[in-house]
């Protein structure tokens, strides 16, 4: 699979460094994601998947969760639809892990083509543990422009959460859900 993958942290590498002989390393590995705290985000739950977000400066953070090994996703779209949606896309149970910035052109999606906008996408935070895996991510607000999706504060937008069992991002999702929410 093709993955963009600067600013990545690897905690299998700590994990490695660390380990004492005869322990697994999935033992020693510590979880990257920050606990979050619900009153300093705004929420929302579908389907086991629960997407947090908030706004520092000029840059939206966003933390996503869902009950998988597979791809996870969180999209952004003026209408609620598919097509035209453009999602951080992230799968964190395989070394390497992998971020991707796509938008759907259904019946596929595709990375976004622009380097500068895909090169502003910041994975904060990633892991796989106890079945669910937890990305945290910080997309600046202006990168929306060029997206065609407004990421401001305020900004009235549908929400797409989905995840599959699969970590093959063009394997079909196993859930998705749409949600009208104001960022």
């Amino acid at each position: 699979m093709k993955c963009f993958k600067r600013r990545w942290v690897f905690s299998g590498l700590m994990a490695v460094a660390l380990v004492p002989s005869g322990v697994p390393a999935v033992a020693q590995a510590v979880p990257l994601v920050p606990r979050v705290d619900d009153e300093n985000w705004d929420r929302v739950a579908a389907g086991e998947m629960v997407f947090r977000w908030r706004h520092d400066r000029a840059v939206l953070r966003g933390n996503l969760a869902a009950p998988t090994a597979g791809w996870l996703a969180v999209g952004f779209n003026d209408a609620e639809r598919l097509k035209g949606t453009c999602f951080v896309m992230a799968q964190l149970s395989e070394t390497p892990a992998c971020v991707e910035l796509r938008r759907a052109v259904v019946p596929d999606h595709v990375p976004v083509a622009d380097r500068r906008i895909r090169a502003s996408l910041a994975m904060e935070a990633g892991a796989f543990q106890d079945g669910r895996s937890t990305l945290q991510f910080a997309l600046p607000h202006e990168s929306g422009a060029t997206l065609g999706v407004k990421l401001t504060p305020g900004a009235s937008t549908y929400l797409m959460l989905a995840w599959s069992r699969s970590t093959d991002f063009d394997h079909h999702s196993a859930f998705r859900e749409h949600h009208r929410v104001v960022l």
